[in-house]
């Protein structure tokens, strides 16, 4: 199976990875201000953290194949 990456799955996976990130910030905001258990948010922001992560290092290393290099070299930025 090839992985295949275009201009549309590299910036909707860009964005997720971001929208991750600060839904993490959001729910560790709501930790510290006491509003839900610190424990349990905490948790769930390092997996949205983590996530993220794994989303953005993924997508990174799908564009460095050769096909996808090509093909995402004439995407408009």
């Amino acid at each position: 199976m090839k992985a295949m990456l275009t201009c549309r799955s590299l910036r909707g996976a860009i964005l997720t990875s971001g929208l991750l990130l600060v839904a993490a910030w959001v729910v560790e905001a709501l930790a510290t201000s006491g509003m839900f258990p610190a424990v349990t948010t905490g948790y769930l922001s390092l997996a949205l953290v983590l996530l993220a992560a794994a989303i953005f290092s993924a997508t990174f290393l799908l564009s460095l194949l050769p096909a996808n290099a090509r093909r995402l070299a004439s995407c408009e930025h």
